[in-house]
């Protein structure tokens, strides 16, 4: 009977070791084509014979067991041919044992770059960041910044914006004023905060053109609504100073609080004057929310030292 099942299920050119919804699931040890092995985690797991031992397709990954070698997308591995083999995904991250000595670990850097191969952006981006300050890997500026391009190059609003303030700070690449104004209005178009942000800093400052402090006000603003600490400091000096708007110092006062929680530095000490300067601590009826800012703060994950001062 034994023998049986072995000839029907080598017989069948695919075995699915999972049915039903998606979940993380193990599966018990086997054995087939003289290979003992067992599977741990994943949301599709699949059998396939293949000669002398098994194919485990697992999330999509292909993990061919001969016995003598593990073969996981094309990088092999050496093993006794009479070793269990456990393959555990259960953690999200694929780890490989052979008698209970692992063989193989997967990183979350492999991890990224699997998936920004496969085309998603966020990866690309994360990885980029990880090779720009050499986090978890290597320092590889070049590779990075090919990433990011291409993350850009495919809509990615978050990658445009790091690419931007790469740019305008020469940090990891020579300073680029106007791909770096490009970068940011891209970025600022599609929503993006910090992008908002750093066009408003080009039309405040006067870079590449005159001065237009309203026009920058209007961008800090949309910035600064979603929660970027920076663009609340530099809309509070707008206020503040009467640049682009009308002075209003308790509207001012609420952004810079609105910062200092978010701990931003320059907020912080622009709170405080305001502060001595007569503002009131919390400013009733300035039409501002004054809950603490969230989200996108600072420079929300660049690899550069975070946006302190006027930045």
């Amino acid at each position: 009977m034994r023998l049986f099942a072995r000839i029907l299920l080598l017989s069948l050119p695919c075995v699915a070791l999972l049915a039903g919804p998606p979940a993380a699931q193990n599966s018990p040890s086997m054995t087939m084509n003289g290979v003992t092995f067992s599977v741990s985690g994943g949301q599709e797991q699949m059998l396939n014979p293949i000669a002398g031992g098994v194919e485990v397709v697992l999330d999509g990954r292909r993990i061919q067991l001969t016995g003598a070698q593990v073969i996981v997308d094309g990088a092999s591995y050496p093993t006794s041919s009479e070793a269990r083999i456990d393959i555990d995904a259960s953690a999200g991250l694929l780890r490989i044992s052979a008698d209970g000595r692992l063989i193989m670990e997967e990183t979350e850097i492999d991890k990224l770059a699997r998936a920004a191969e496969a085309g998603d952006t966020l990866a690309m981006n994360n990885l980029a960041i990880h090779l720009l300050t050499g986090a978890q890997t290597d320092v590889d500026v070049p590779r990075a910044i090919a990433l990011l391009e291409r993350a850009a190059g495919l809509g990615a609003a978050k990658s445009m914006r790091t690419l931007a303030l790469l740019y305008y700070e020469g940090t990891a690449v020579p300073a680029d004023l106007p791909r770096a104004r490009e970068l940011a209005q891209q970025a600022a178009d599609l929503g993006d905060g910090p992008g908002q942000r750093l066009v408003g800093i080009f039309l405040s400052d006067g870079l590449l053109q005159d001065p237009d402090p309203a026009a920058a006000a209007q961008w800090f603003a949309l910035a600064a609504a979603q929660g970027d600490a920076a663009a609340q400091n530099r809309l509070g000096e707008a206020y503040r100073d009467g640049l682009g708007v009308d002075a209003d110092l308790t509207r001012a006062a609420t952004l810079f609080r609105q910062a200092t929680t978010a701990k931003h530095q320059a907020g912080t000490c622009n709170y405080a004057q305001a502060l001595w300067d007569g503002a009131p601590a919390h400013g009733p009826g300035s039409g501002l929310s004054d809950r603490p800012a969230t989200g996108a703060a600072g420079r929300a994950g660049l690899p550069v030292p975070a946006g302190q001062g006027h930045f």
